[in-house]
């Protein structure tokens, strides 16, 4: 049985929300990345820190139910909307704020981080943080 481990998530200038806490469970093992031509640094980072599966979004997508988190590039409602309406906790790249028409209210706030572009925004959280 895997021993996952906790990243903290955290911008470092622009962007919004945060920090974020990811831990990937048995049943939620998917680092999911959806950013198009390669696996994003920051979605390497979090998996290689955390034990989480490392899974390409776009070319073999997990089940909603079962990501840990997402790491997206996009700049727009689609993903930064869709996955945390999902529950997914959302890491976008792009340093963007959230749509001032958000249905998720005060949901978003848990469940999106934006500006997330280096993996020195995530760092392995001790057992006594």
């Amino acid at each position: 049985m895997t021993k996952y481990k906790t990243v903290k998530i955290e911008r470092r200038g622009a962007g919004w929300g945060g920090p974020m806490y990811i831990t990937p469970t048995a049943e939620k093992p998917y680092i999911a990345c959806c950013t198009g031509l390669a696996i994003h640094k920051v979605a390497k980072e979090i998996a290689k820190l955390t034990g989480g599966e490392l899974r390409d979004a776009f070319r073999n997508p997990p089940p909603f139910e079962q990501m840990a988190c997402m790491v997206t590039d996009c700049g727009g409602t689609a993903r930064c909307e869709m996955y945390p309406s999902k529950d997914v906790p959302t890491i976008c790249v792009f340093p963007i704020s959230p749509p001032a028409t958000s249905k998720l209210g005060d949901k978003l706030n848990d469940l999106l981080i934006t500006g997330i572009n280096s993996p020195k925004c995530v760092t392995l959280v001790e057992d006594n943080e």
